[in-house]
């Protein structure tokens, strides 16, 4: 029930009826596909009780529609929807609880997206994060998790996530947040997972991360073009960090001494 099944591009008619008399299917993969056509995404909604679909192709709009229209389907990773026809089918998806899309969506997908009515996660990496846009996200009142590294995403945003009661992880990486941003989000005190790689924000300010006590994983660093953030000066704000459980320092120089007191502190440890 556990194992993802996998169909390939060329699947038709019969490799539904042979999928769909396996009984229910917990993950479903289409792999090595150019795109998918609203009539094979149509085809996918005969399938019992899908749960999971990670659709490693470009998908047209409309067979989203299709494809958000399948009973069940509980979490949705696509790799690109393409920008031609008329978004929509997000808000009749009253059982998706996870969408992902990977190479950025317009602003029009976004305020389709913010239609859905159950979502705790949400993942729009390199999208176009337009004021409008954030607006409607900010409507979603069940959102958990939310990835928008590589977008727009500002000070000014930062302070809005208070309109999100339920948020407990925000991934912005690569964003334009400053310390006036890292203070607003700091005020969110139920905060449990924090990516900030790739800002900024310099060691001093993420001494601000000390006000949020349930702070369970944290991802910071550098990359080409930022300021490096030396080991010395992170390790006594990691020692004032006493719930950490997970952490991941990308970018950062790390000694093998100091990984492996690193990996012992911490269950989940990643130096890259």
């Amino acid at each position: 029930m556990d194992d993802w099944r996998t169909l390939d591009e060329h699947f038709d008619a019969d490799d539904i009826a042979a999928l769909a008399a396996q009984g229910p299917i917990a993950r479903l993969s289409l792999h090595s596909m150019g795109r998918l056509s609203a009539t094979r995404a149509k085809g996918l909604r005969k399938l019992p009780s899908l749960q999971r679909l990670n659709l490693n192709c470009d998908v047209s709009r409309a067979a989203m529609r299709e494809v958000l229209a399948i009973a069940g389907l509980r979490e949705l990773d696509i790799l690109c929807i393409l920008p031609r026809g008329r978004p929509g089918g997000f808000a009749q998806a009253k059982d998706l609880r996870v969408f992902r899309e990977l190479t950025g969506l317009p602003e029009a997908d976004l305020l389709d997206v913010a239609r859905c009515p159950g979502l705790i996660e949400l993942g729009v990496q390199s999208s176009r994060l337009t004021p409008r846009a954030f607006d409607a996200l900010m409507g979603m009142s069940t959102l958990q998790t939310l990835d928008i590294e590589a977008t727009p995403f500002d000070d000014a945003m930062a302070a809005q996530l208070a309109r999100l009661p339920a948020l407990t992880g925000l991934h912005a990486g690569r964003t334009a947040i400053s310390r006036a941003g890292l203070e607003a989000i700091c005020e969110l005190k139920q905060m449990r997972e924090l990516d900030l790689w790739a800002t900024s924000l310099s060691v001093d300010d993420l001494y601000l991360l000390r006000g949020l006590p349930a702070l369970e994983y944290l991802s910071i660093g550098g990359a080409q073009g930022y300021a490096p953030m030396p080991i010395e000066s992170l390790l006594p704000l990691l020692d004032q960090l006493p719930n950490l459980r997970r952490l991941w320092l990308d970018g950062v120089a790390v000694p093998d001494s100091v990984k492996a007191r690193l990996a012992s502190r911490y269950p989940d440890f990643r130096a890259t």
